[in-house]
C-alpha cells in the first residue's frame, strides 16, 4: 500500500467549455506499490476536446503497462515518449494549448513531468516551492522527467492553473490539521465561492504514522449558491446535454436578432435625422440585412441540431464494467468479462463496486484475482513454459530458453534462437525438447551450445507439432495430420518415434492447440474441448470451455488429481470425475500464454501471462 494520503478534486460531469480530468491508478502487479496520477485539460469547447484528452490519458497508463523496461522510471520514461503522439494529435487537432502533469509514485520516490500551464508545487515545513509548471508553455510536448524524495508530511499538490492559485491562497493554518478529510472539505468549499473557476486536481500527503486516506471531492458544473429573493422552487428535471443546448441556442438567437433590431432601428434613426442616407447607408443593404439576420439564425439553428445529435450520441451515462456485467444472463458473464476488461477499468471501480463483481462472479464459481507480485519477470514476453527441478523454464518470442533457480534468471547457452517457438517440454535443465511453426523438433542439452534440430521420419514430419512428456517418453502431436507418435526412453534423437494413436480415433478433436500427459494423454483443441484418450483408442471428451479466447492451454501431471485449462485471461480447474471445481479471471491486460501444475506441489499453479511468471493457489 503506498504511503500517501490522497484528496481528488474533479467533476461530476463533463464540463462545456474544456476537456479537465484527474486520474490515479494503482499497478497492483509489480513487485511493489507504484500509482500514476495523472491531470489533463485541453481549454477548448469543441466535442473531440474530450476524446483527445481520454486518449492522452489512457494513453499514459498503457503504455506504462506496454513498457518492457526493467524499472519503473525507464517505464514511465517509454509511456511519455509513446504519448506525445497523443498530445501532439491533440494539439493540431484542436488548435489549443494541451496541459498536462504526469506523477509516478514510488513508495517515498517520485517521478513527475508537466507540459502546458498545469502545475506542480511541494509545501514542505510550511513553505510552498512549485516544482513544474511556472514556464507556462504552450504547444509543447513530454521532455524531460524531474525525480525526488519526499519526507514526512510533505503535501504534494498536482493541479491546472486555477486550482493551483486557489491553494497558493489558502490559510497556511489548514495544512496544519491532523484530519486530512477535513482539509479537503474545506478546500472544496474555498472552490464553490466561484462557480467561474474550472479547478481540478490531486493532492498527496507523504503519511507513514496512519493509514492511509483516499477521498474524492465532485463538483458540478455550476456549483456557486443561490442569490436574490426567495422564489417557488419546481422539481428539477435534468435533460442533460438537451437542456444546455438549448438554453445556449435560445440565447444565441435572442442575441442575433436584437443585434439586428439595433442596427436597423440605429440607421432608421440616421435617415430620419437627415443624414445622408444614400452614402451612409444604402438601400440595398438595408433590404438584405433581414435576409442576412434569416441565414444567421438558420445557421445557427443547424449548428445547434448538430451539436445536439452529437451530445446524444456520444455523451450517455458511462456504462461500467458491473453495470454491464449484472445485466447480463449468468451464461454470458465469463465470455464478456474476457472481453471487456481492462485494469484501467476496473481500477476506476469503488471498493463497493469491486466487492459487488467479485459476488456476482462467485455465484458462478469464479474468482476474480488481482495477481500477486511476479515471481520472474523475463525480458521479452513468454511462448511455453515448463517446470523443472521445482523452478520455472522457459522459453520467450525471441527464441531463448531461460532457467530460474529461485534467485536468478539464467540464459541457457544459445548460439542460434529457436525461430517461432510453439511448445516446450524439459526431462531436465539438460534435457529440453522445442517445436516451432515450421515443424522442427529441437533439442537442447548440455553437451552443445545451440539448438540442434532432430530428424524425423517422413511420416512424421511434416507439419507444426506440439510436445509434451511423461516419465521418460516424448509425446508429439502434429497439428495438421493429427497423429500422436511417442518416442519411448527418449535421450536425444527421434529414432524410436512410433504412431501412438491414429487421426481416426480423434475425429472429435479440432484444431489441438496444446498436450498434457497425467497418465493418459490429454488435448485442448482450438473449441475449448478437452479429450483424453490412451494408445490406439478413440478418444472421449472431458470437458467443454463455455468460452474460448486463443491462446488456449492446458496442464496436468500424475501427481495432481487437477487438471488446468487456460483460454484468454481465464483459468478452469477439473477434477478426475470432469467436474468444475472453479476457475479464476486474471486481472490483467496481458492473456495467459502458458500455465504448468507444480510437479512437487499439487496446490501450486506457475502462469505465464506477458514477459511475467506468477504463483498461484489451485482452487480445492
Amino acid at each position: 500500500m503506498l504511503p500517501y494520503d490522497i484528496l481528488r478534486f474533479d467533476y461530476k460531469e463533463r464540463l462545456s467549455d474544456r476537456f479537465l480530468a484527474t486520474h490515479l491508478h494503482r499497478f497492483e502487479m509489480f513487485s511493489k506499490p507504484v500509482a500514476l496520477v495523472v491531470l489533463v485539460e485541453i481549454i477548448n469547447p469543441w466535442h473531440p476536446s474530450s476524446e483527445l484528452g481520454q486518449k492522452v490519458l489512457n494513453s499514459l497508463i498503457r503504455e506504462f503497462l506496454r513498457s518492457d523496461a526493467q524499472s519503473y522510471l525507464s517505464r514511465f520514461e517509454n509511456a511519455l515518449k509513446q504519448t506525445n503522439r497523443a498530445v501532439q494529435e491533440a494539439l493540431d487537432q484542436t488548435k489549443s494549448p494541451v496541459s498536462c502533469v504526469a506523477v509516478l509514485l514510488e513508495s517515498d520516490q517520485i517521478h513527475c513531468t508537466s507540459i502546458g500551464t498545469a502545475k506542480l508545487g511541494l509545501l514542505r515545513n510550511g513553505k510552498l516551492a512549485t516544482i513544474l509548471g511556472s514556464r507556462n508553455a504552450y504547444n509543447e510536448t513530454f521532455s524531460s522527467v524531474t525525480s525526488g524524495d519526499m519526507k514526512e508530511n510533505d503535501w504534494l499538490f498536482i493541479a491546472n492553473e486555477t486550482f493551483y492559485s486557489l491553494l497558493t491562497d489558502a490559510e497556511s493554518q489548514i495544512w496544519l490539521d491532523d484530519d486530512v478529510v477535513e482539509i479537503g472539505a474545506k478546500i472544496s468549499q474555498m472552490n464553490e465561492t466561484d462557480p467561474e473557476t474550472r479547478s481540478a486536481g490531486v493532492i498527496l500527503r507523504y503519511n507513514l504514522q496512519s493509514p492511509p486516506v483516499n477521498q474524492t471531492f465532485l463538483w458540478g458544473e455550476t456549483n456557486s449558491p443561490t442569490q436574490g429573493n426567495s422564489r417557488l422552487t419546481l422539481p428539477k428535471v435534468n435533460f442533460g446535454p438537451v437542456t444546455i443546448l438549448a438554453e445556449r441556442l435560445g440565447r444565441s438567437i435572442a442575441r442575433t436578432w436584437s443585434l439586428i433590431a439595433n442596427l436597423l432601428k440605429s440607421r432608421s434613426s440616421s435617415v430620419a435625422s437627415g443624414s445622408d442616407a444614400k452614402s451612409r447607408f444604402p438601400k440595398i443593404i438595408k433590404r438584405l440585412l433581414p435576409i442576412i439576420g434569416v441565414v444567421l439564425v438558420l445557421f445557427i439553428v443547424w449548428f445547434g441540431y448538430r451539436q445536439l445529435h452529437k451530445n446524444q450520441t456520444t455523451e450517455n451515462p458511462k456504462t461500467t464494467l458491473l453495470s454491464e456485467l449484472q445485466s447480463l444472463p449468468p451464461e454470458r458473464l465469463q465470455s464478456t468479462l474476457e472481453a471487456k476488461f481492462t485494469i484501467s477499468d476496473y481500477q476506476s471501480l469503488s471498493n463497493n463496486d469491486k466487492v459487488q463483481l467479485s459476488t456476482l462472479l462467485k455465484n458462478q464459481k469464479t474468482t476474480l484475482a488481482e495477481l500477486p507480485a511476479a515471481t520472474i519477470q523475463a525480458k521479452s514476453d513468454i511462448v511455453a513454459l515448463e517446470i523443472v527441478d521445482n523452478q520455472p523454464l522457459f522459453i520467450d518470442v525471441q527464441g531463448q530458453i531461460w532457467s530460474y533457480n529461485g534467485t536468478l534468471l539464467t540464459q541457457l547457452p544459445q548460439k542460434t534462437p529457436i525461430a517461432n517457438p510453439v511448445t516446450l517440454t524439459a526431462f531436465s535443465s539438460t534435457n529440453i525438447v522445442a517445436s516451432d511453426s515450421s515443424g522442427n523438433i529441437w533439442h537442447l542439452d548440455g553437451s552443445r551450445d545451440q539448438p540442434y534440430a532432430l530428424t524425423q521420419a517422413g511420416a512424421f514430419s511434416a507439419g507444426s507439432k506440439v510436445v509434451g512428456h511423461y516419465q521418460n517418453n516424448l509425446y508429439l502431436v502434429n497439428l495438421t495430420t493429427k497423429i500422436t507418435s511417442r518416442v519411448s526412453n527418449f535421450t536425444n534423437n527421434l529414432s524410436r518415434e512410433s504412431a501412438y494413436n491414429k487421426a481416426e480415433n480423434l475425429t472429435s478433436v479440432t484444431d489441438p492447440t496444446d498436450i498434457a500427459i497425467n497418465g493418459k494423454v490429454l488435448l485442448v483443441d482450438g473449441n475449448g474441448k478437452v479429450t483424453e484418450f490412451v494408445r490406439n483408442t478413440a478418444s472421449t471428451t472431458k470437458f467443454q470451455l463455455p468460452f474460448v479466447n486463443a491462446p488456449i492451454r492446458i496442464t496436468a501431471n500424475d501427481k495432481s488429481p487437477v487438471i488446468a485449462i487456460s483460454s484468454g485471461r481465464m483459468l478452469y480447474f477439473i477434477d478426475s470425475t470432469n467436474a468444475l471445481i472453479g476457475s479464476i479471471f486474471l486481472a490483467t491486460n496481458a492473456k495467459i500464454t502458458d500455465i504448468a501444475l507444480d510437479p512437487t506441489d499439487p496446490s501450486k499453479l506457475w502462469v505465464a501471462t506477458g514477459n511475467q511468471i506468477y504463483s498461484l493457489s489451485v482452487p480445492s
